[in-house]
């Protein structure tokens, strides 16, 4: 993506667990061999080629929102980023419920 205008359709999600940025480092390290990714102290992005994903690490859970420049984009990253973190955090039982936050695809 080359540019966050085109981002039009969003969701978010706060994920509880005590060990948020844990998650959000290994999310960056695990797409960072395919996709641009930053992650430094409580905060960072994932930039898949769908999409963005962005990641705050808060007192009591990692807050995720994604945008994209479609709906079918928006559900892709929202699917890969549900996958991951549930199966990486199944013993703490990590669970990702997206609440679409606005924008319009177009």
């Amino acid at each position: 993506m080359d540019s966050s205008s085109t981002l039009t359709v969003t969701a978010q999600s706060l994920v509880v667990t005590d060990r948020p940025a844990r998650y959000a480092e290994q999310i960056a390290k695990h797409f960072g061999h395919k996709c641009e990714t930053q992650w430094s102290g409580d905060s960072g992005f994932v930039a898949f080629e769908a999409g963005r994903c962005e990641m705050h690490a808060e007192n009591g859970g990692l807050r995720l929102a994604v945008a994209a420049p479609s709906a079918d984009r928006l559900a892709q990253i929202q699917d890969v980023v549900k996958r991951h973190l549930e199966r990486w955090g199944e013993k703490d039982a990590l669970r990702v419920a997206w609440t679409p936050t606005g924008g319009s695809a177009e």
